[in-house]
């Protein structure tokens, strides 16, 4: 197409090649255009991709002491062709549908569902999660809540409400705690309930979730995945390498074999032998862990290539799992790094929605509200962070120490600017 060839004339310097589609007026075919279209196509694509892969986790963590809703869909009709508990097999086809983000479809099976029987309590659930699956979140949460008070004995609500609501908000809390209350000794319940805490950053209530959850089936890979991923995220070295040992008993070629000589690697500023480590791990299994942590010796290390490289891992991580807490702040911390400040700022309150105490977080919004010239709010951020400075790493103290002088240096020019004395520097500095 003559855009193209005008993109690829301006691109690589041939500029007496592009004159002729300049003056045909086909200017704003530019490589620059051309870049910012395919940038945005693939924010497109990995926004669809992350709701499609929530929707997926949502169903599964609702429906998951029902194993038979997760059959191919062919095994559903086939049931149908019997029929057999028509009604039933309508709604796992469904939340089938759900989970692949496809709203019209699963509307259609819950309106057949409907005509064959079902009654409005029976539907209501999958109904909820439709309506969640189309953006209604306020219709979703009232259904939720009104199916709790019908049918208290229905655990799927609960989950589907610890699920989706607000984070620390007090339907969340009275969720868990139902959650807690009837979990017992199902396996399915304590792995939907620990990751859930996960995210919410609740990392001992999740250490308590999957410890029980180790206790019933002692050798479940995803247990001590999780305890694994816990301890690194804690910096529990110590415990670390007590359940690496026990994990890699049973699983001597499991690939978080390699998160200790990395961890000891970067303990000792060892950067290159850390990304090594690291590397090699993800040869036997793209785990989000470990993506999380060569994005990180990425971030460390610096440089365009490794940032991008960096901001690729963390969408890899977030396309298996959305709300992955460390894929997340990685993405927001890359993007800071690179200058995106918009975007980073997104990606750090979608972060901070579910951890708004975290220092790494608020550093970044800090950062963002600065680089945005909203003054008032880098202060904000840095009075949060100052005393709690034992909670960054030292890499990230020394960025809040420079972004307080730029911050304290801006307001003394913007004061003399308007002739006012310079602030005290005590005030400043708190």
């Amino acid at each position: 197409p003559v855009g193209d060839l005008y993109a690829c004339s301006v691109r690589y310097g041939y500029l007496l090649s592009a004159q002729p589609f300049a003056r045909k007026r086909l200017w704003m075919y530019t490589g620059i255009v051309r870049d910012a279209e395919n940038a945005a196509r693939r924010q497109a694509d990995r926004g669809r991709l992350e709701r499609t892969t929530r929707l997926a986790r949502l169903v599964r963590g609702t429906h998951c002491d029902d194993p038979e809703t997760f059959l191919p869909a062919q095994m559903h009709f086939r049931k149908l062709v019997r029929a057999g508990d028509v009604a039933e097999t309508l709604l796992r086809l469904a939340r089938l549908a759900v989970a692949a983000g496809d709203t019209d479809e699963a509307a259609d099976y819950l309106a057949v569902a409907a005509a064959r029987g079902a009654g409005k309590d029976e539907l209501a659930l999958d109904q909820a999660l439709l309506d969640y699956a189309r953006g209604d979140t306020a219709k979703a949460l009232a259904g939720l809540k009104r199916l709790t008070r019908v049918a208290y004995n229905d655990l799927r609500p609960w989950l589907a409400l610890a699920t989706i609501a607000p984070a620390g908000s007090r339907t969340y809390r009275a969720a868990m705690a139902e959650v807690d209350r009837r979990k017992h000794d199902a396996t399915g319940l304590l792995a939907a309930a620990a990751n859930l805490r996960m995210v919410h950053g609740e990392n001992e209530a999740a250490r308590e979730d999957v410890n029980r959850w180790l206790e019933i089936a002692p050798h479940a890979l995803d247990a001590w995945e999780l305890l694994i991923d816990l301890d690194d995220r804690d910096q529990d070295g110590a415990r670390l390498d007590e359940h690496l040992n026990l994990l890699l008993r049973f699983a001597p070629d499991h690939p978080y074999r390699f998160i200790g000589i990395g961890n000891e690697a970067l303990s000792l500023g060892d950067w290159e032998h850390a990304e090594e480590a690291f590397r090699r791990a993800l040869q036997d299994g793209r785990l989000p862990t470990l993506l999380v942590r060569l994005g990180q010796v990425l971030l460390l290390r610096g440089g365009e290539t490794r940032l991008e490289e960096a901001l690729a891992l963390a969408d890899e991580v977030l396309a298996k799992i959305p709300d992955h807490a460390d894929g997340r702040l990685l993405r927001a911390r890359v993007l800071a790094e690179l200058g995106r400040w918009e975007e980073a700022a997104e990606e750090a309150e979608a972060f901070l929605a579910f951890q708004p105490e975290n220092a790494a977080g608020r550093l970044v919004r800090a950062r963002c509200r600065f680089a945005a010239g909203d003054l008032r709010g880098a202060g904000e951020e840095i009075r949060f962070l100052s005393p709690r400075k034992a909670q960054l790493e030292k890499r990230d103290v020394r960025t809040l120490r420079l972004l307080k002088a730029a911050l304290l240096e801006k307001v003394e020019a913007l004061r003399a600017a308007r002739g006012l004395p310079p602030p005290r520097r005590a005030a400043a500095a708190n």
